[in-house]
């Protein structure tokens, strides 16, 4: 058995870029000041978010960070994303000598997990411009803070597609919503307006009759794939409190334009990086 505080150290940078988090998540690989991660699903093409788990060593709790993003396979093996197949070799062997499990151990055995990954992905002609276009889309959302998640928390039955949205920018904050649909709908305190807490937590009747008593019509049907964007931009746009605004002060942006608009954007910076590295 091996003493893990009497093993050499091992130093490999794994940094993830996460959709659920906007915080950015690095982590070195070593071994008793460190934490070892290990890959718990094989890599393929359809889903390369990889399921990595913190394990516990000298004294540090298990915690499960599942789909916390997609870990840069260019950074961990030290490669440029133009690297040919043979640099992505040569450095795949070379960090892969020095965390053989002979020498490190279990802390070994789990980095290789990971550098497999890596190695697999990287080396694979079909798998790697997917995957590096996946990467680019993931960095580009972190930098944005957008997270690809919806801020209500979806209770939908298998196969619903619609959401309710709420234009907060219009919500003059009389809280017929919250009286018709109390656990769907809530009053956020900074400006007095209502939104959407989660996704189906009222039935179908009470969700229909929360939008029919808005006396500003600012609660929407509208498919469940547009609320994460919807959500985000809602969360960034610029707004007064009910009274400033019922006065006819500040701005009253339309939150489907500027969704719509982010959108592009977002589409276009992703292909502008794309031709860039090419």
């Amino acid at each position: 058995m091996y003493n893990i505080f009497e093993m050499p150290t091992l130093s490999i940078n794994v940094k993830c870029y996460s959709k659920s988090k906007r915080n950015g998540i690095s982590f070195n690989l070593g071994n008793s000041v460190s934490k070892l991660i290990s890959i718990k699903s094989p890599p393929q093409v359809q889903n390369r978010r990889s399921t990595i788990k913190v394990n516990s060593r000298a004294g540090w709790d298990d915690e499960s960070i599942v789909g916390l993003g997609m870990v840069d396979y260019f950074e961990l093996l030290g490669v440029t994303e133009t690297a040919s197949r043979k640099e992505v070799k040569q450095a795949y062997y070379s960090l892969a000598k020095e965390c053989h499990p002979d020498l490190m151990g279990d802390t070994g055995h789990e980095a290789c997990k990971l550098l497999n990954e890596a190695y697999d992905v990287l080396s694979d002609e079909k798998q790697r411009p997917w995957y590096t276009e996946q990467l680019l889309q993931a960095k580009e959302d972190f930098q944005d803070g957008y997270t690809g998640q919806a801020r209500s928390k979806w209770k939908g039955e298998g196969g619903e597609t619609r959401a309710v949205f709420v234009d907060e920018c219009t919500c003059i904050g009389c809280k017929n919503c919250i009286w018709a649909a109390p656990a769907t709908f809530r009053l956020e305190p900074t400006y007095g307006r209502s939104y959407a807490f989660g996704q189906w937590l009222n039935d179908e009747e009470a969700l229909q009759t929360a939008i029919e008593s808005c006396p500003v019509d600012c609660i929407h049907w509208v498919d469940k794939e547009q609320l994460p964007v919807l959500e985000f931009v809602m969360q960034n746009i610029e707004r007064v409190q009910v009274g400033i605004m019922m006065s006819g002060q500040g701005n009253i942006a339309d939150p489907f334009d500027v969704a719509a608009s982010y959108a592009k954007k977002r589409a276009e910076k992703i292909k502008k990086s794309s031709k860039e590295r090419e």
